[in-house]
């Protein structure tokens, strides 16, 4: 996971990721959502060569067709409705506003 790119919600959602584990919450749909699709894209980047790559060094498409590819994986959409709103479905809503 520390491969991620540095971004705000990536790393909040690390912090959420750490305390599941530590038992201080308990762990959502969200959760379990941004975990294994974080998760299977890097075993995607592993399988195109790019283990050891950081993030801004992944071609954007090669990040475009991971991404994409790890979403249809899961049948999982970019965005979902929540309690009337439009939010990213692989972020807690916590982490997004």
């Amino acid at each position: 996971m520390n491969r991620l790119e540095y971004d705000e919600w990536n790393i909040k959602m690390i912090e959420r990721i750490e305390k599941i584990e530590e038992g201080k919450i308990p762990i959502t749909d969200f959760d379990k959502r941004f975990y294994t699709h974080e998760t299977r894209e890097f075993e995607r980047y592993k399988n195109l060569g790019y283990e050891n790559t950081s993030f801004n060094k992944i071609p954007d498409e090669v990040w475009d067709n991971a991404h994409a590819a790890t979403l249809e994986d899961y049948k999982l959409y970019e965005k979902m409705r929540y309690k009337d709103s439009e939010i990213y479905s692989l972020f807690h809503p916590d982490v997004q506003y």
